[in-house]
């Protein structure tokens, strides 16, 4: 799963985005920045990616929000191996 949340830090507040293995229940990719972009996300995800030993297809859950929709994280994830899920739209 990944996820995108503030953090106060002694720099101030900064955005970081997360990816978590439910299986082992581990952090596998994160990135922090000044501002929440389309990059915040893309990082921890080659983050988590380049640490995986089996590069066999997993299943990545998130927000449906901007920062997971654009067309630059979508294009990422089947380059990566990676299936993408979303939670259902609020309406």
């Amino acid at each position: 799963v990944t996820d995108i949340t503030h953090i106060r830090t002694g720099e101030g507040w900064l955005d970081l985005a997360v990816v978590v293995d439910l299986c082992n229940n581990v952090v596998v990719g994160w990135s922090m920045c000044a501002r929440q972009d389309r990059q915040l996300p893309l990082n921890a995800v080659l983050m988590a990616n380049w640490e995986r030993d089996d590069q066999s297809r997993v299943i990545l859950h998130s927000h449906r929000v901007a920062q997971f929709t654009s067309s630059e994280y979508q294009a990422l994830l089947p380059y990566r191996n990676i299936m993408c899920s979303m939670s259902a739209v609020d309406h």
